[in-house]
């Protein structure tokens, strides 16, 4: 078991992603903060500022490419977000990319975890988090794991 505070920094090669034979603790690739890439078969998502509240008016994104011939699968470990129902405010919305453009698949708020996986029929993705001009939560945050499965 791990008791230490580790931080990973990826280097992005313009080589194809390949299916992993086996992953472990340290093929996790975690993403933090607003607008940033992933090139991995697995990893995590937090959000920007947490445990603090998050910005109005934020525009995150975070765009994930797995291996091609896997789809992106993501799981909302937990999420603090202002909103219910049709999230009109802030959420979180998960996108995949067909012939260039990024399709909705769902958008989210409230707080707790979510017990669905949420198939993207896609090796390319996108995580966005948007908030308005009013209520910013705090601690305002949202985990997603991010894994692939076979197509």
């Amino acid at each position: 078991m791990c008791m230490c505070t580790c931080t990973f920094k990826r280097i992005v090669s313009h080589e194809p992603v390949k299916k992993p034979k086996q992953t472990n603790f340290f093929d996790h690739i975690l993403l933090e903060g607003c607008n940033s890439t992933m090139i991995s078969n697995v990893g995590y998502i937090k959000s920007k500022n947490y445990p603090g509240e998050y910005e109005h008016n934020m525009n995150c994104f975070h765009d994930i490419t797995v291996g091609e011939g896997l789809q992106i699968v993501l799981k909302v470990i937990s999420m603090r977000i202002e909103g219910s129902g049709a999230c009109p405010h802030d959420y979180l919305k998960f996108e995949y990319k067909k012939d260039g453009q990024y399709r909705h698949v769902t958008k989210l708020c409230g707080t707790g975890s979510r017990t669905t996986n949420y198939t993207l029929p896609s090796h390319e993705g996108r995580v966005v988090f948007h908030s308005d001009s009013s209520v910013a939560y705090a601690p305002g945050e949202y985990t997603v794991h991010i894994f692939s499965s076979d197509a």
